[in-house]
C-alpha cells in the first residue's frame, strides 16, 4: 500500500461524488431559503448579488472543502497520477 492509500479514509466512488453533490445542493438551497431569496431579484443591486449569489456559493464551497478534508482526498482531488501529453514537456 503507498502513502497515498494510506491517508484515505474512505475510497472515491460515484456514490460518494453524487452524495457530495447533493450535500453541496442542499447547503446551497438552504441558505437561499434562509435568506429568502426572490428568483426575479437576483442580481438586481449589490445587496441580492451578495444574499443569493455570493453566500449560497461560499457557503457550498465550506462544505465541500470541510468534507474533502474529512475524506483525506485532497491529492487525489489536486494531482494527477497520470501525465498525459508529450512526455517532453514534463521533463
Amino acid at each position: 500500500m503507498t502513502t497515498e492509500q494510506n491517508t484515505l479514509r474512505r475510497k472515491p466512488s460515484v456514490c460518494m461524488g453524487i452524495l457530495l453533490y447533493l450535500g453541496y445542493l442542499a447547503v446551497f438551497f438552504t441558505t437561499w431559503t434562509i435568506n429568502g431569496v426572490d428568483y426575479n431579484r437576483i442580481g438586481e443591486n449589490a445587496q441580492t448579488t451578495k444574499l443569493w449569489y455570493a453566500f449560497p456559493t461560499l457557503f457550498g464551497c465550506a462544505f465541500l472543502v470541510l468534507a474533502i478534508s474529512i475524506l483525506g482526498w485532497w491529492r487525489l482531488v489536486l494531482f494527477d497520477k497520470l501525465k498525459s501529453g508529450p512526455q517532453w514537456i514534463w521533463e
